[in-house]
């Protein structure tokens, strides 16, 4: 094996260019949008939240929620809780809890991402084979 290459440095930069905006291409992107709550939110208020945040999941977006306590309201945080994981049954179709509900300083903060696309519309457990694959079995 050779133990020096001789070759043109802008060129070896140049492909190394070109292999960095390829993986950046391949990788994934996605937003967090934030959904911010109160702990006495009303019925309607909550329904126009959660069909917000069902549209983000659903284009691929992930969701924070966010429970803000004010004044005395930290003395609810019971409800707080209650309210955050009734938002999460309700996304719980379109996505995966990332971040159990944890209580920071005046908040309490979940994630929540989008769930997994199915690729090419084959169901779970099915297999594609190909003529080669008959062969070797």
């Amino acid at each position: 094996p050779p133990v020096c290459k001789i070759m043109d440095f802008g060129k070896y930069k140049y492909e190394l260019k070109k292999k960095q905006k390829e993986a950046k291409k391949k990788q994934a992107s996605f937003d967090v949008k934030t959904m911010e709550l109160r702990p006495f939110i009303g019925e309607a208020d909550l329904g126009f939240k959660l069909k917000k945040a069902k549209k983000w999941l659903e284009d691929g977006d992930k969701v924070k929620i966010l429970m803000i306590f004010r004044g005395r309201e930290l003395v609810h945080k019971s409800k707080g809780f209650d309210v955050v994981n009734r938002v999460i049954d309700e996304l719980s179709e379109l996505g995966i809890v990332e971040r159990k509900p944890i209580f920071r300083g005046r908040k309490i903060e979940a994630l929540m991402s989008p769930n997994r696309k199915k690729e090419g519309g084959k169901k779970s457990g099915e297999v594609k084979t190909t003529k080669n694959s008959k062969e070797e079995v």
